[in-house]
């Protein structure tokens, strides 16, 4: 009798029709354990019962631990299904390995069959080694070293094409706590950017296939997680671009989860870039300058069925202070935003476009700003844009209610907050004065759902 190919409560009272033998991916998974002198596999298809919702709660709950603790995670990265194994092309390791062509060499780890898959990231960027079976050759990652076949290191132009662990990123002790929180979000924006690409079979899976890498970045740089954002970093993580002209990127509304607060990029069914990465940036002065940020945080209402991620979201609002305008959008692709204009009506006319949405006029929140042209005071502004909700609307039932308070000393107490939704992201050129002398009426306090 053979092994299924997957474990259901069913079949652990003996009511399972068991294939003849175990897939070809599995096998030489085990073959290559046996080889290295590892006396244990977990195969998370073998080791959660797939129906029953309590126990893949519990260990989806826990694939910080799984790969973090393991000696070795072996990635079948060309294989497009279980059946056709580690090892895809049939060819010995020693005819691999002699008939190697520099030329065939692939763009890293991101580009290849397995990171098609939500699941396979946070297996990826939690462990401590990886043998990325690829074709036409095997690979090698570790803390210190990521290594070919061939034994050729790959090139500078390519390096970007590697998807860095985080156990690799957080191996160097010449760093201060502040530098770690730094390096490790960089590299989140890249891994999530990469997550936006990736499918799921099931929608659920879109929140679970992270919690992992959320738990690890927790517990390592001690961080608040808001639902795909950081508390200490929520402008920057705020100010994601839907790359909406990637309509062959799109995910199956399927899979999509229902109800997902607006301003996290998990609800976005396009892939995502952070704004500053992405190629409808303005082209601004060459600078070290960073983005600076101009809206607070100051209260949260996240809440779950039970464990977060892994189980339902009930619900998810954010509390924000900062500057709020009307902008007015023309549509136009400028290689440089045009300067905003103040109109008799009291908006600005803003000569730019937005990842997602039409010309036309809205409420826009200033979440960051970065100097352009030091000489006649140009900045360029990175505005969330918005549309206000029905207050009797059932989502914002309640907006005077926060559960986590970030300021106690913020004067909403007792007030009932606008609520809007993130509709789009744009840039706006804010030539002349100082933007940090802006009114103080308007910057307000508002509720996101």
């Amino acid at each position: 009798m053979g092994i299924p190919l997957y474990i259901e409560k069913t079949g652990m009272e003996g009511k399972y029709d068991y294939e003849p033998c175990l897939p070809r991916t599995f096998r030489e998974a085990i073959e290559i354990c046996s080889a290295l002198g590892i006396q244990h596999i977990w195969i998370d298809s073998l080791c959660i019962i797939q129906d029953d919702l309590g126990d893949w709660q519990a260990e989806a709950g826990r694939m910080d631990s799984v790969y973090a603790n393991a000696a070795l995670t072996i990635a079948a990265s060309a294989a497009a299904s279980i059946a056709e194994g580690c090892f895809v092309e049939t060819e010995s390791f020693g005819t691999r390995l002699s008939s190697y062509d520099p030329l065939a060499v692939r763009g890293g780890t991101s580009f290849i069959e397995l990171n098609t898959r939500a699941w396979t990231l946070q297996e990826h960027v939690l462990s401590r080694r990886v043998l990325h079976c690829t074709s036409p050759e095997l690979r090698w990652q570790c803390n210190s070293a990521y290594c070919i076949e061939a034994g050729i290191r790959p090139p500078e132009f390519m390096a970007d094409g590697i998807i860095r662990t985080l156990p690799e990123l957080l191996s160097s002790s010449d760093f201060c706590d502040a530098e770690r929180g730094d390096i490790v979000m960089t590299a989140w924006r890249r891994w999530i950017s990469s997550y936006s690409h990736r499918d799921v079979s099931v929608p659920l899976d879109r929140l679970a296939a992270l919690s992992g890498i959320v738990q690890a970045i927790t517990r390592e740089v001690g961080y608040t997680h808001l639902l795909g954002c950081w508390a200490e970093t929520l402008c920057t993580d705020l100010s994601w671009v839907a790359s909406s002209t990637l309509f062959e990127d799109r995910q199956d509304p399927k899979t999509m989860i229902k109800g997902l607060p607006s301003w996290t990029w998990l609800s976005s069914s396009y892939p995502v870039d952070q704004h500053h990465e992405n190629d409808m940036c303005p082209r601004i002065r060459e600078t070290s300058d960073p983005w600076k940020d101009h809206t607070q945080l100051v209260a949260t209402d996240i809440r779950w069925e039970g464990q977060p991620l892994v189980s339902a979201l009930k619900r998810g609002h954010l509390d924000l202070r900062g500057p709020v305008l009307s902008l007015t959008f023309s549509g136009k692709r400028d290689p440089v935003v045009a300067p905003l204009d103040l109109m008799d009506d009291g908006t600005y006319h803003c000569g730019s476009e937005s990842d997602t949405q039409p010309p036309g006029t809205y409420p826009c929140l200033v979440l960051q700003s970065r100097e352009a042209e030091r000489e006649i005071k140009s900045h360029v502004l990175a505005v969330m844009m918005l549309k206000p909700v029905d207050e009797n609307n059932d989502v914002t039932r309640g907006a005077s209610i926060s559960e986590h308070k970030f300021n106690s000393n913020d004067g909403t107490q007792g007030n009932v907050l606008q609520c809007y939704r993130r509709v789009g992201f744009a840039w706006a050129h804010c030539e002349g004065g100082n933007i940090h002398d802006w009114p103080q009426q308007i910057s307000t306090v508002i509720r996101l759902v």
